[in-house]
């Protein structure tokens, strides 16, 4: 059948022509088709071809070249369109789906005639046989779609009352069609009692559904219909038997037929060749979204309307005019624009519906004829709006020579692996039309029924948004429809406010750049630049860190100050001792230097874990330096660049540490201090005199460089006072309260937790390197000692198996890295902070009931979340964080350049900021975004976010997964890279710790349960099992340290089938792909297989298994032995079923 069509489309294409003359058949053979083959074809078809011939009147060449799709009323059974093909794959793979249901409702006038709209209806269905159609398999497993002759059944309800009907309305719209049995329409008159008149009479209420499948219809055909329905209504109600509307060239199933000839050889080379160069490389858009995308679209959608007003309106339509362009070419350029803030991405690809009834046959038809117009729009920071709308408007010219090529086609020839979780190449749909005409010509229809708006009964969205812009010539006006499982509604309010602005913006000025363009209105601005940064709060900003210390001792002398082992010293005592060591150290330091010590001056602390560390920090304070603490464990190489980068004169240091391991120490300027040294007995106790101002330093911390060298930082008195008394603002620490020291001194945690402890009157207690690595006896001291504050990392503390319910847990301070839930009664504050802006610069206290973020500001802090080009993101937006205010440091240590390129002038400041001397920002690197509340939530590093075969991935929407999995403790994922013969792939690794080491989960069962919530591009390609996490000294997770996995890479390699099943199931797939051999492991994606073919597999396996094959187990479990596998277990489970009584 089809070949015939493709017979005529090829002779046409090629300058040749077939006609009769009478009954005789006459052919043109082009010169490519004079052989035996098409002689052979003519005999064996010549009967078809006449009587295709006779029913399209083509008795002349011209004819033959004007008629473009032939009419075949000999077909009763047809195949689907590709467009068609594709919402029956949804379908089959769904089971049933209502999100391609097209309803539309009416209330009826009381004089409208109930009988005539029947007759109306029944009349456009005899004439469309679309819509009297059902899809069957044939014998070779491939749709057709089957036409009929019976009536459309009609349904009329009556209701008692309206939410009877408003329900029932709900369930009737909502419910799936069986396009195998029913037809793709479905009409319903529902009669609703709506109380009673004057006289008592009962008043009703009518109202008509009008509900078909997507597969049948389009926008264009609803036109259709609803000018037919009202032609055909007319006649009747004047009794006009006579009338007919003017006869259809063609039926849908000829179009149908057409396509699938028309849509080859040179012309699907030509347009896939076009599509294919259009898109090569594109990328998937990554808006960010409210909720963890699921791993499956639900469909489940809402939508917000809005409209411009009318001065924009006109602007716009004067701005395309202007250029040349149409308003489309505006609003679609626009609103790529706002993608691109959002996502930070310049690549962004959107998808448009084109009519595509370019042919003139087409025109009158009722059917599913749009196709889906790929929009991809390329932004850099110099183009200027003009140029963007002249190019986004020559690619949709460009594109509509190009509209024949079905969507799904295109998907295919791309490669795009399918993915359940969101719509393949384009995930936002964007509609630009003008209805204004039509409304006009619709008040007739008015007078007898009125439309209803179908939102409250229908909330569908198959894209993660849908722009639908209207324009009626006067206010453009439109909506924007979303996913309710990605998006807020308060996201999609802020969304098209932005939109708007921006419209507003780009009227004014088109000329201006993409780099000068802001998302934010003033008041959006003004929030999130000043109103949040509101922090300012008085603290005792000339104040050292010993002196607020030395204030703390007055108060709370006697209570016990810093705990190690059996040894304890009193706030007293601490203060006494740290006196003798400063007065000390300026002795040392005059006698080896001829020299007084000066504020800034570098001395190292080269000690363990110990009361002396505490005393050496202070003693260093109050002696007028500032301390750099070095850990005993370091390489040699570390130390000496350390102390040459300090150019550190005193070493203050244990005796026991003396020639610790393989590290060697300058004798020269070593000073022990260990408490059992004559010093504290010779030097005077006294308070010393302030030798430092508050803009002194401090300490500096040496953090991670990426020259391989580290780098230090430089950190003064007042940010330290600032953060600490933040700190204890948000968390109040009292006297009694007892704090466990997890974090190593050479990382600032460590500061916190010290200072927060000794400001407060609390204790502080320290255990030994080797302690603090053993859970059973941090577990045992916990208890003992009564600990009732921890300030460490996630990882560190879940590694401990700690009782985080007992009574006694009051504060849990978390950060470091990425939260990781705590499950405790206790409080649980997450805080965020890098050592270049002191410790911590944000915190917040979770609720589990809300999202997790990072919290607001500290006192006396700004953020700032910026894009590449350093302009303000709107709420919601992921952006890079900077931060000013009090803690800023001073920058890196003799790195002048790094300092001036991480540490850049603050575009946002006040005039009162910058008398407090905020004029700097420091570029983290962190991926944050603002929350509705003001809140910060963390997004990860850049590095974090990583790609894996083209899409994007944030490991730690990987990680929560794996959190989420019963018997899983602790997990963390990973990027590895798979080095080929010729080319090298990254992929994912699943690290994990069992709560319980005798669990015997397997890993087929964790990546059976990781399928059911994550997309299949985000599952990881190995797991690997751990009793525990390797750390860093500072309790962080030691990524570089994990283990490789047993990764063997997938390759083809053939394994033969076990049973007749597997036998007979290789058979089936060898038969439909076209392949040789096929063993019992191959994918089948990766040898071929695609969607229909899914379907067909699908089915032929139920005959042979007489088990219940879906369409989603071909896709999810791929192979021959996991498919059999998983309906052997079915079938075992439901011959075991179990009931309780």
């Amino acid at each position: 059948m089809e070949n015939i069509h493709i017979f005529f489309n090829e002779f046409r294409l090629n300058a040749g022509a077939v006609w009769l003359e009478g009954d005789a058949l006459n052919l043109s053979v082009p010169k490519k088709f004079q052989n035996q083959e098409t002689k052979d074809f003519i005999v064996n078809n010549k009967n078809h071809i006449i009587s295709v011939l006779k029913e399209n009147q083509i008795f002349s060449i011209e004819k033959f070249l004007s008629v473009e799709i032939l009419r075949d009323n000999t077909i009763t059974h047809y195949p689907l369109s590709p467009s068609q093909e594709r919402l029956w794959f949804i379908e089959q793979y769904e089971e049933g789906t209502n999100a391609f249901h097209i309803p539309t409702f009416y209330e009826l006038d009381v004089n409208t005639d109930v009988e005539g709209l029947k007759y109306a209806l029944q009349q456009i269905v005899k004439r469309h046989e679309v819509l009297r159609s059902t899809i069957e398999l044939g014998d070779d497993q491939k749709p057709y779609q089957v036409i009929h002759d019976k009536p459309l059944i009609i349904k009329e309800i009556a209701l008692a009352l309206k939410e009877d009907y408003e329900l029932l309305i709900k369930e009737d719209i909502n419910r799936p069609f069986d396009l195998n049995s029913e037809y793709p329409i479905r009409t319903i008159f529902y009669t609703v009692q709506s109380g009673k008149d004057a006289s008592e009479n009962p008043l009703k209420r009518t109202i008509l559904l009008i509900n078909i499948h997507h597969i049948a219809t389009d926008g264009w055909s609803m036109d259709i219909f609803l000018r037919e329905l009202f032609a055909y209504y007319n006649a009747y109600t004047r009794k006009d038997t006579d009338f007919c509307l003017p006869a259809l060239e063609i039926q849908y199933k000829d179009y149908a037929v057409w396509q699938r000839a028309f849509l080859v050889g040179d012309t699907l080379e030509k347009q896939l060749n076009y599509w294919k160069t259009k898109l090569s490389g594109y990328q998937d858009l990554e808006l960010p979204t409210d909720y963890v995308r699921p791993n499956k679209i639900n469909n489940e959608g809402s939508s917000e309307e809005f409209s411009i007003d009318k001065a924009i309106s006109q602007k716009l339509r004067a701005l395309s005019q202007h250029y040349g362009v149409t308003l489309q070419s505006v609003m679609l350029s626009s609103f790529s624009i706002l993608l691109s803030k959002y996502t930070g991405q310049d690549d962004i690809v959107i998808g448009s519906p084109i009519a595509n009834r370019h042919r003139r046959q087409t025109e009158g038809l009722i059917g599913f004829f749009i196709n889906t117009q790929v929009n991809r729009i390329l932004l850099n920071n110099n183009q200027k709006f003009e140029d963007l709308i002249r190019q986004v408007h020559k690619d949709q010219v460009e594109a509509q020579l190009n509209q024949d090529l079905p969507i799904d086609d295109l998907i295919a020839e791309l490669g795009v692996e399918r993915d359940a979780s969101r719509n393949n190449i384009f995930q936002v749909y964007f509609v630009v039309q003008s209805f204004g005409k039509q409304h006009s010509a619709s008040e007739q229809q008015k007078k007898y029924i009125t439309p209803i708006q179908e939102n409250f009964f229908y909330k569908v969205e198959k894209f993660d948004l849908s722009v639908n812009i209207d324009d009626d010539g006067e206010e453009i006006t439109g909506d924007i429809s979303y996913a309710t499982s990605l998006f807020h509604s308060d996201t999609i309010v802020r969304i098209i406010h932005q939109y708007i602005h921006l419209l507003t913006q780009l009227t004014k000025a088109p000329e201006k750049s993409y780099s000068q363009l802001c998302l934010l209105d003033a008041d959006e601005y003004n929030q999130i630049i000043y109103k949040w940064n509101e922090t300012d709060k008085d603290y005792p900003k000339d104040k050292s860190i010993h002196q607020l210390f030395q204030e703390q001792v007055i108060k709370t002398p006697d209570n016990i100050a810093v705990v190690y082992g059996q040894q304890k010293l009193t706030y007293h005592e601490l203060d006494e001792k740290s006196n003798q060591l400063a007065w000390f150290i300026r002795t040392q330091y005059q006698q080896r230097t001829k020299q007084t010590l000066k504020a800034d001056t570098l001395i190292a602390l080269y000690l363990d874990r110990s009361l002396e560390m505490i005393v050496g920090i202070l003693g260093v304070l109050k002696a007028g330096g500032a301390y750099v603490p070095m850990d005993p464990t370091y390489p040699q190489e570390r130390l000496d660049y350390m102390l040459e980068d300090t150019n550190t004169e005193l070493i203050l240091s244990q005796k026991h540490l003396s020639g610790h391991g393989n590290t060697q120490l300058p004798h020269g300027k070593v000073v022990y201090i260990d408490l059992t040294e004559e010093l504290y007995n010779k030097e005077d106790k006294s308070n010393l005199p302030q030798y430092n101002k508050s803009t002194d330093l401090a300490y500096v911390i040496y953090t991670s460089g990426t020259t391989g060298n580290p780098k230090g930082v430089m950190v003064e008195h007042a940010g330290v006072n600032n953060e600490i008394l933040s700190q204890l603002e948000m968390i109040p620490l009292v006297p009694s309260d007892k704090s466990l020291l997890t974090a190593n001194i050479i990382f600032d945690a460590a500061a916190e937790c010290i200072y927060m402890s000794l400001f407060s009157g609390g204790s502080l207690h320290i255990l030994d390197n080797k302690s603090i690595l053993d859970s059973d006896y941090i577990k045992e001291y916990v208890e003992s000692s009564g600990i009732n504050v921890f300030n460490t990392t996630p990882s560190y503390l879940n590694s401990l198996g700690i009782n985080l319910f007992s009574p006694n847990v009051k504060h849990i301070i978390l950060g470091g890295e990425a939260y990781q839930k705590v499950e405790s009664s206790a409080k649980v504050y997450n805080t965020y902070g890098p050592t270049e802006t002191t410790i911590v610069s944000t915190g917040g206290e979770v609720d589990y009931n809300k999202k997790i973020h990072i919290g607001k500001p500290i006192n006396n802090t700004r953020v700032y979340v910026l894009d590449q080009n350093n302009t303000p993101v709107p709420i919601g937006v992921i952006g890079e964080l900077y931060i000013g205010g009090a803690g800023l440091t001073r920058g890196y240590l003799k790195l002048p350049k790094l300092t001036e390129e991480r540490f850049v002038l603050n575009p946002f400041i006040t005039e009162a900021d910058k008398a407090k001397g905020y004029t700097k920002m420091y570029k983290t690197g962190d991926l944050v975004r603002w929350l509705p509340d003001g809140n910060l939530e963390f997004m990860g590093r850049n590095d974090d976010q990583v790609k894996i075969r083209g899409h994007r991935i944030e490991l730690s929407e990987v990680e929560h997964a794996l959190n989420q999995i019963q018997g899983v403790k602790q997990s963390c994922v990973l990027v590895k890279e798979r080095k080929t013969e010729t080319d090298s792939s990254n992929y994912l690794v699943g690290y994990y710790v069992l709560e319980n080491i005798d669990n015997t989960i397997s890993q087929v069962t964790i990546l059976s349960k990781l399928s059911l919530v994550l997309p299949e591009y985000m599952m990881p390609s190995a797991l690997v099992a751990m009793e525990s996490f390797p750390l860093t000294i500072n309790g962080k997770l030691d990524k570089r340290n994990f283990p490789e996995p047993d990764f063997h890479p997938l390759t083809r390699e053939y394994v033969e089938p076990r049973s007749e099943n597997e036998k007979a199931i290789c058979e089936i797939w060898q038969e439909l792909l076209g392949l040789e051999k096929i063993g019992i492991t191959d994918d089948f994606f990766q040898i071929g297989g695609n969607s229909i073919l899914a379907i067909q597999v699908s089915h032929r396996m139920r005959k042979v298994l007489g088990g219940d094959v879906k369409v989603a187990d071909v896709f999810k479990l791929k192979t021959i032995n996991s498919l059999i596998e998983n309906i052997t277990l079915m079938q075992k489970n439901h011959e075991n079923v179990e009931f309780e009584f």
